[in-house]
């Protein structure tokens, strides 16, 4: 590299030699990436999760299980459900003087009660 140089008062210039030095271009950031898009995931009813299938920044497809509920506690409600309505058709029974041979409700036959 050559640098040239010339002072005022005696208008003489000079020339130098010089080494330059090579730099490389690095750019070192930090910072996190995240998805282009976002969904929120809902469940449809409430439970126990007994099972997670994906991790955070893992890809799903639609249809996917990610993840899996305990039917324990809808299964306990279903049962109250029926009891319930048990209960109900004996109070219609009596109610009604025994004048009710056989009453039938839609959905009596739901989960093989």
């Amino acid at each position: 590299m050559r640098i040239w140089s010339a002072t005022r008062a005696g208008c003489s210039s000079r020339a130098s030699t010089t080494t330059g030095t090579s730099h490389s271009r690095k750019l070192v950031l930090s910072g996190r990436t995240e998805a282009d898009r976002k969904v929120t995931v809902v469940a449809r009813t409430g439970g126990v999760l007994t099972e997670l299938r994906v991790r955070r920044g893992d890809r799903v497809n639609k249809g996917d299980v990610i993840a899996v509920l305990s039917d324990e506690a809808r299964e306990a409600q279903v049962a109250q459900a029926s009891a319930l309505l048990t209960q109900r058709k004996a109070e219609l029974v009596v109610l009604a003087g025994g004048h009710v041979r056989q009453v039938h409700y839609p959905g009596d036959n739901l989960a093989g009660h």
